[in-house]
């Protein structure tokens, strides 16, 4: 048992660890046919877990008493749809919010828990489609004062939407209307991607040349999508939490292909140097994400995204490797 943590707490942080489990074996991407059952036995045991931790908490003084309620009624409700012959994905959404409940309650009681970063197809091509459309604007588009001006537009804009959307519920709610299909559940209350993405980009734009900074976009853009998809479906050897070596070679395979294709289109006289700066790139920011994460420093919990060490590590190999090659 942790230190300071009362046997009530730690049922729930054993629940949330074990719920965080059975999600990650109903994602469509891992889902196997034989696995069905167990993850039906799973739901199940969550249920029965839930019934008597709510019972627990009725005579229990706390603020985050309603939460975890919510939380516990989501978890019935799942195993109810179960039953009810619900199709997996309304019994995943049940879980999702229970999950999400107990994080939010769990944190303010300062009991970590892990990220819930399910497969989602719409924010790979979101990714993909984010990683071309910069990499059009910054080698086609604008010189490099008016990449600065979009770099500096975008985080503003990101950080005062963060801003705004903790001020008001209703602004936040909008904005998980407009993006939520993209978003990660838990990005509904935490700093979400994009504002990561956008501050690591700003920084890249200001201290990196234009080659490198295609590089962070590329590897950022194709390596991340390639790593989740691949760990996810076809990934057995596990490295880091869900990271596995499968999604890291992936990362870095697809990661480095990327960038030096944008390298030869957009910046041949390296000529066969290409290689060698993508792969710079490619290989610490590969690092980095299997990295990233909830990482515990000095007993305090820090959450570095790999949307923002990814972009500024790959930048800063490619700078580095630039630099040796006098490029």
């Amino acid at each position: 048992m942790h230190p300071g943590v009362d046997d009530t707490d730690e049922a729930l942080r054993q629940l949330s660890l074990d719920l965080h489990a059975t999600l990650e074996r109903l994602d469509p991407a891992r889902l196997r046919s034989p696995s069905r059952v167990a993850a039906r036995e799973a739901v199940r045991s969550l249920a029965v877990r839930a019934t008597a931790l709510r019972a627990r908490l009725a005579t229990a003084a706390t603020p985050t008493r309603p939460a975890l309620e919510a939380a516990c009624d989501d978890l019935v409700a799942a195993d109810a749809d179960a039953d009810a012959g619900h199709d997996l994905r309304a019994v995943r959404e049940r879980l999702t919010a229970a999950y999400d409940a107990l994080g939010r309650a769990l944190a303010k009681r300062t009991i970590t828990t892990p990220r819930n970063r399910p497969t989602n197809y719409l924010r790979n091509l979101y990714h993909v489609g984010n990683s071309v459309a910069i990499l059009l604007l910054i080698n086609v588009l604008v010189d490099r004062t008016g990449m600065l001006t979009v770099a500096i537009a975008f985080a503003a804009s990101a950080w005062s939407c963060e801003l705004l959307r903790r001020r008001s519920p209703a602004i936040n709610r909008l904005l998980m209307r407009l993006f939520g299909v993209v978003a990660h559940p838990d990005e509904h209350w935490t700093v979400n991607s994009a504002t990561w993405m956008a501050t690591a980009l700003l920084i890249v734009a200001t201290l990196c040349p234009l080659p490198a900074c295609a590089v962070a976009v590329a590897v950022l853009g194709f390596g991340d999508p390639a790593a989740a998809l691949v760990g996810r479906r076809f990934g057995t050897l596990r490295l880091r939490g869900s990271r596995t070596l499968e999604g890291t070679l992936a990362f870095f395979a697809v990661g480095a292909a990327a960038a030096a294709a944008a390298l030869a289109l957009w910046h041949p006289t390296l000529g066969v140097d290409v290689l060698w700066v993508a792969a710079a790139g490619a290989l610490p920011a590969a690092l980095a994400e299997l990295f990233a994460g909830d990482l515990h420093v000095g007993g305090t919990k820090v959450h570095v995204d790999d949307n923002f060490v990814v972009p500024v590590v790959a930048a800063a190999g490619a700078t580095a490797a630039l630099a040796l090659l006098g490029g």
